[in-house]
């Protein structure tokens, strides 16, 4: 299957006419990685300004601001093999062009994609929008959710509107 489309841990893979929405985990990187990247920025800085302060309060701060740089570094690496990996992980949804169904991790028949609706969702304590797919059957389900440290929900919305799933609701 080939990558089309990524989302943080969400990845949208492609096999003919058929579409799998794909959890890969580790959702938590993003955040982690910019506030490592932030505190060493803080701390490294304020161990170099503060040049007047006795040599091992400053040295202990510029350590500390190394090991969040190398750390921030270390998840930004992780964050690269994990793209990598793009078969890896858990479906959450196929979208069946064929059969001109949705399923789900299983298999069953969730509903035809014709009455199938994308739509974005606030996230509780989030400035980003999470995508969902909605439908009279089932409700929403969210299939992905934006990070402001991360991606947003565009890249993985564009995608299945470029294949034929219609936004709404």
């Amino acid at each position: 299957m080939t990558p089309i489309a990524r989302c943080n841990n969400v990845v949208l893979l492609a096999s003919g006419r058929e579409i799998r929405l794909v959890e890969q985990g580790m959702s938590w990187i993003p955040t982690a990685r910019f506030v490592t990247a932030l505190l060493a920025f803080i701390i490294g800085v304020n161990g170099v300004a503060n040049s007047a302060l006795p040599g091992d309060a400053r040295l202990v701060m510029v350590a500390i601001g190394v090991l969040s740089g190398a750390m921030a570094f270390w998840l930004h690496r992780q964050a690269k093999a994990q793209a990598e990996r793009s078969e890896s992980g858990v479906t959450i949804a196929t979208f069946d062009f064929d059969a001109e169904a949705l399923r789900d991790a299983t298999g069953r028949v969730l509903a035809p994609l014709a009455e199938v609706r994308l739509s974005r969702t606030l996230q509780l304590a989030s400035s980003s929008r999470a995508l969902a797919v909605n439908h009279r059957s089932f409700g929403r389900i969210v299939v992905a959710r934006g990070n402001p440290f991360g991606d947003s929900v565009d890249e993985l919305e564009e995608a299945l509107v470029a294949r034929g799933l219609r936004r709404g609701d």
